[in-house]
């Protein structure tokens, strides 16, 4: 008899934290209701404050004229919050170059590629990074 009640009270006790966690659960789900494809230094849109370590920055090495660093530092990155990938895209959204990274607690996130710049002389072309809990950040880039 006394087994049985114990029983109840832990089937009680699960259903009361059930109904607990799922009556706070919906405070934690993220809202997707202002998600945008892509966000942009002019469009940050819910992520206004985000754009200074999440939009990608290029750099030309001056010595070697095809070299691109395309680059995001982010000031708080962990194994939940990182960059999974940089790339560059052309204007018919063709990956010309991408780098994955892995999860991990780095706070620089570099992407060296090799590009024929003549080729790209006068076209623009769309440089991105895609953040873990961030979404895809985009930058235009005419070389």
């Amino acid at each position: 008899m006394m087994l049985n009640i114990k029983k109840k009270a832990v089937y009680l006790l699960i259903v009361l934290v059930s109904l607990y966690a799922a009556a706070c659960g919906g405070q934690d789900k993220p809202d997707f209701s202002e998600t945008q494809a892509e966000y942009t230094e002019e469009n940050p849109g819910k992520w206004a404050d985000k754009v200074s370590d999440h939009l990608p920055k290029i750099e030309i090495l001056q010595k070697q004229r095809d070299n691109v660093l395309i680059y995001v530092i982010l000031k708080d990155a962990s194994d939940t919050h990182y960059i999974e990938k940089i790339g560059v895209i052309d204007a018919d959204n063709k990956i010309l170059h991408e780098k994955s990274f892995g999860r991990g607690r780095q706070n620089s996130y570099n992407a060296w590629f090799t590009m024929n710049l003549s080729d790209y002389k006068g076209k623009e072309l769309k440089v991105y990074a895609k953040c873990s809990r961030h979404d895809l950040w985009v930058k235009m880039w005419a070389p």
